[in-house]
């Protein structure tokens, strides 16, 4: 009967002399993300603080500013007004 060897009998890897410089590396960062966390939080999309995301699209230039402050004078809360260019 055929046994199929997919590593041979006298093999040498020494992978575990590497053990506590990857264990110290991957504690330092453990604690980096968990620091990270506690310092800046969270960053919470519309998703998760609630909410309406209205896109609106134009053809022409628009004034950001003058937007801003018409959409204020709704009283709809915060508001967010940004440009993206994507060329089209």
């Amino acid at each position: 009967m055929f046994r199929l060897k997919l590593v041979p009998a006298q093999t040498s890897n020494p992978f575990l002399s590497f053990f506590k410089t990857a264990a110290l590396f991957s504690a330092i960062l453990i604690l980096s993300s968990v620091g990270l966390f506690f310092a800046k939080g969270l960053n919470l999309g519309i998703d998760f603080k609630g909410g309406i995301l209205i896109e609106a699209r134009s053809s022409e230039a628009v004034d950001l500013s003058a937007t801003r402050s018409q959409l204020s004078q709704l009283n709809l809360g915060d508001i967010a007004c940004l440009l993206a260019n994507n060329g089209t």
